[in-house]
């Protein structure tokens, strides 16, 4: 199946993006390295996508007529990075919240008449441009991609999010006295994967589960029933996922798998309720599937590595709340036209008080959604709010055709997981900053993507 998927140009190129995403995108911009890497990949994946219906005639496939809804997205996830570094008269810029002391800096050397941009790290700000440039050109792949191409995304996020629990069981035991992490700074000690950051690693793992069980409902459409082996396979996968995500030791992510599992259970229903209709022993399976979760939690809470994972609840001294309340402090300082993609860390130092001070450096606000008002201010809200209208506008009538009588079971499972995983990500940005990764920015724009009407298939009748 994987094979016929990957058939066409566009089902291939947007794959090949995804995939070097989320196997070099985790470093977050403390490895700068890998982020490079991988933007230069993504080039050079979109330069051979432009020279390849040149020289080759050769399985061309049929791409899906991209909507306007995607180029619309696109064009405001670039607004505030190019705004940010247009440059703008002394008068302007110096009239902005904040920039006082880089004003007086600037006059003791007598620069304080030049051209300045709106955002106050200017580097910071064209690099996370680039970053959101290279997320924009796997946002418009996934756009071009088909039904067939959306099923094979499902199995690349499966297939990496099972490599990386390979992978992590290796940084769990360090084996070879090596730490098995791609990155220099990273949560060592924990399931990492292909990510630095347990917190994005436990939402790959989750996104994988959702997508298996849009795998599992797909097939069921095309196959009549999956034959037990592979099911029991497909669901064994599933739970090692589970697993992994309670291992990253994630507080967060572990209070959002029961979340993940209500998606879960809405993709597989009809599965469920068939298998059920045609089984003699419906009680007993009934049963079985609500008591064997419960049960198995409590048999894997007291094994060593799960009651260290659950620990973690029970830390003194959770600074998120502090770092929250400093971080409003700062938006203050450069209200209303915010500080600048990036610019986070610089802001944040030197409004933080002293009562809150740490020892380390706080270079994110552990709440992106906070962090976004501080560095994009009013401007950044006006984008955030339309693209957020027009991602729930795009959710909402994709929903009404998936749950519709008689609409295509695989659209169906598809749209489902989507929303899981857009939910999932965007309540963990509350205590966290997912989209700070590459990995799971390419994640939720392969979620939008899929609620976008597919142009070419029959699939809803519109």
């Amino acid at each position: 199946m994987l094979g016929t998927a990957l058939g066409g140009r566009a089902n291939a190129l947007a794959v090949a993006m995804l995939l070097a995403c989320l196997v070099l995108g985790g470093g977050g911009t403390s490895n700068p390295g890998t982020e490079i890497l991988l933007q230069m990949i993504l080039a050079l994946l979109v330069l051979a996508a432009i020279w390849w219906p040149r020289r080759s005639a050769v399985g061309q496939g049929t791409a899906n007529a991209i909507s306007h809804i995607a180029p619309a997205i696109a064009a405001l996830a670039l607004v505030m990075p190019i705004l940010q570094l247009i440059p703008l008269p002394p008068a302007l810029w110096h009239a902005l919240p904040g920039r006082q002391p880089e004003v007086a800096a600037l006059a003791l050397i007598g620069q304080a008449e030049r051209w300045m941009p709106l955002t106050m790290t200017p580097a910071a700000t064209f690099a996370s441009f680039l970053a959101i440039l290279a997320e924009v050109a796997v946002f418009l792949a996934m756009a071009r991609i088909d039904a067939a191409g959306r099923r094979a995304v499902c199995w690349v996020i499966v297939a990496v999010a099972t490599v990386s629990i390979v992978l992590g069981s290796l940084q769990l035991s360090m084996a070879g006295g090596l730490s098995w992490s791609l990155y220099s700074e990273a949560n060592l000690g924990w399931v990492l994967g292909f990510q630095a950051n347990r917190n994005a690693e436990t939402d790959v793992l989750q996104v994988g589960v959702m997508a298996i069980a849009a795998i599992i409902a797909g097939m069921e459409q095309h196959r009549d029933h999956l034959r037990a082996s592979t099911l029991a396979v497909l669901v064994l996968v599933m739970a090692g996922l589970a697993l992994g995500a309670v291992l990253t030791g994630s507080r967060s992510g572990m209070a959002l798998l029961p979340l993940t599992y209500l998606f879960v259970a809405w993709t597989l229903w009809p599965v469920i309720a068939v298998r059920l209709a045609q089984a003699r022993w419906k009680k007993a399976i009934s049963w079985a599937i609500i008591l064997l979760p419960p049960a198995a939690c409590v048999v894997l809470s007291r094994t060593e590595q799960v009651q260290h994972a659950l620990a973690r609840f029970g830390t003194a001294g959770e600074q998120r709340w502090d770092i929250w309340h400093d971080t409003l402090t700062a938006i203050r300082t450069v209200w209303p036209m915010g500080g600048g993609i990036g610019s986070f860390p610089v802001i944040y130092d030197a409004a933080q008080t002293l009562e809150r001070l740490q020892p380390t450096l706080d270079t994110r606000a552990h709440n992106d959604w906070l962090e976004w008002v501080l560095e994009a201010g009013v401007p950044g809200l006006v984008v955030l709010v339309l693209t957020t209208f027009l991602v729930l506008a795009c959710n909402i009538r994709a929903l009404r055709a998936a749950l519709r009588r008689g609409a295509d079971p695989d659209y169906r499972a598809t749209v489902i997981f989507a929303t899981g995983t857009l939910l999932h990500i965007g309540l963990h940005g509350i205590f966290d900053y997912p989209m700070r990764s590459m990995a799971l920015a390419a994640l939720v724009g392969t979620a939008v993507t899929m609620l976008v009407p597919l142009r070419n298939t029959a699939h809803v009748r519109e």
